[in-house]
């Protein structure tokens, strides 16, 4: 159960009721999780002021829809049913949550963003905080909220690395896919509140300070763009966006690079896949010889 506040409202405070002496305290939904313990409860907060407009610009009720939408799928729901409840301007946007969904196919394409702490570096996300005393903390706990929020997905610019295949691409069994790079960029430049960096290597932790709050969102960038200097090797590229799934037009592969340990049966699976999708997408097999590996143009599908 999904609880939505509406116009000025707020995911605790408009399902809160004041004066009362009920165990669980003045919030609804701890009643609710009390008497129906096999149920999970959450509340959805979003900007509903009625000066935000003015304030600051905000997703319009489209945007926000997708926005949620996304975020929802990013967290496993849909998988049991759900139950929305709704005050106010709540049920216009939990409204068309459900036209977008609906409007919405399976083969839509979409580019997946991850958390930054799901990155295999434990270093991603940290900076050097230079705010002043009476900010600190404010600032620090900004920055992590803008930070959770943000999500990321990694491309490179080559796909011919050695270590790039032993650490991302199942020890040389998987696979590269190389994109058409002006129909991603133009997809993303489509994207609310996203963008595509080549990630800046150093060996100096970024330094974030008071000035740095004006446009939060624009440091959070700044700080998921940079990573340490040793993995400079992967020539990487980040598209910064909001979390989950990012929906996208269809993007033309170019080329899929199948790695030397590719299993026999994966490899005719996706072969036959492409085929039966009528794309004229180049398949590269490597091939190794000693220290050396060469690419060979195959479009022969492998049989039992």
């Amino acid at each position: 159960m999904i609880f939505v506040h509406g116009l000025t409202g707020d995911p605790v405070d408009t399902w809160s009721s004041d004066g009362v002496t009920e165990q669980e305290g003045p919030y609804w939904p701890r009643w609710l999780v009390t008497d129906l313990p096999h149920l999970n409860f959450y509340t959805l907060g979003f900007p509903a002021s009625l000066f935000a407009q003015w304030a600051k610009k905000e997703m319009n009720l489209f945007q926000r829809a997708k926005n949620v939408l996304e975020l929802l799928a990013a967290y496993g729901f849909g998988s049991r049913p759900i139950v929305f409840v709704c005050h106010s301007l709540g049920g216009l946007l939990v409204k068309q949550i459900l036209r977008t969904a609906k409007e919405s196919t399976e083969d839509a394409w979409h580019i997946y963003c991850s958390n930054y702490k799901a990155m295999n570096d434990p270093m991603e996300g940290y900076y050097l905080a230079a705010f002043s005393a009476d900010r600190h903390r404010y600032a620090a706990s900004l920055m992590q909220e803008k930070k959770r929020g943000r999500g990321l997905a990694c491309f490179s610019e080559t796909h011919d690395n050695d270590l790039l295949w032993a650490h991302y691409a199942s020890n040389w069994s998987g696979i590269c896919i190389e994109y058409d790079y002006s129909e991603l960029s133009a997809s993303i430049r489509e994207l609310e509140a996203a963008n595509l960096f080549p990630v800046i290597y150093s060996s100096d932790l970024i330094t974030i300070d008071d000035r740095d709050l004006i446009d939060a969102e624009e440091a959070v960038d700044r700080i998921l763009r940079q990573k340490k200097q040793c993995w400079s090797y992967e020539r990487e590229w980040r598209l910064l966006a909001n979390l989950g799934p990012n929906m996208i037009g269809p993007l033309t592969i170019t080329r899929i690079f199948l790695g030397s340990r590719i299993a026999k049966d994966h490899k005719r699976q996706l072969m036959q896949n492409v085929a039966d999708a009528g794309m004229t997408t180049e398949f590269m097999q490597m091939n190794v010889s000693g220290y050396d590996q060469e690419w060979i143009l195959t479009d022969e599908i492998p049989t039992d």
